[in-house]
């Protein structure tokens, strides 16, 4: 793992590796847990097979070593969708985005005709357990407008609380990457679970 280069900013340890005989770059991700370690390589190989092959992170392989479980991703570019928004780069950054909401609309639809299968791969989260916990304790804390937000889930709980889809739940910049042609590739989708699709593009 020393000849490897460590990705920060996760909450498992991270390393990118480039190999120049079999060609390609590559991220082994890792962590204390390894029974997780693998559930988030499942997921993303559900994901990846049954629902969304392009614009979607490629799983490879679980490999043992050093006394670890790693999950072998291919890389899919350097720069996050986070890295232009920084940079200023706002035409670029918006393109990137479109595209990035088509390929996460595509995965909630898609995901229709596989839900049994992803329930038990997958798992659920109610949505207003869902947005209480992401949204409105968040805005709680900041001392911000609570009631009207409140109003506003339950009239969605009420209107859409059946509607279910495959949703990533981690959707941000930072897991939307760009390769050097441009290509997104959207990454992480180790809490992806059962729940209301759109919660994603509101995230975003």
């Amino acid at each position: 793992v020393n000849a490897f280069v460590e990705i920060h900013g996760s909450k498992n340890k991270v390393y990118a590796h480039s190999s120049g005989v079999i060609g390609g770059s590559f991220v082994f991700k890792t962590g204390e847990d390894a029974k997780a370690i693998k559930k988030e390589h499942e997921k993303t190989a559900f994901i990846h097979s049954n629902l969304m092959h392009d614009n979607f992170v490629t799983p490879l392989a679980l490999v043992e070593a050093q006394g670890r479980t790693f999950s072998v991703t291919r890389r899919a570019g350097m720069f996050s969708l986070q890295d232009y928004i920084d940079n200023n780069y706002v035409d670029a950054s918006f393109a990137i985005a479109d595209k990035s909401l088509e390929s996460i609309l595509l995965l909630h639809l898609q995901s229709g005709s596989k839900l049994e299968e992803a329930r038990r791969v997958l798992g659920c989260v109610n949505i207003y357990d869902l947005v209480e916990r992401k949204i409105l304790t968040r805005v709680q804390d900041a001392n911000e407008g609570y009631a009207p937000l409140q109003d506003g889930l339950d009239f969605l709980c009420r209107e859409v609380g059946d509607w279910e889809g495959v949703t990533h739940l981690d959707f941000h910049p930072r897991n939307i990457v760009v390769d050097k042609n441009s290509k997104i590739c959207i990454i992480d989708p180790e809490k992806a679970k059962c729940s209301f699709p759109y919660f994603d593009v509101v995230m975003l």
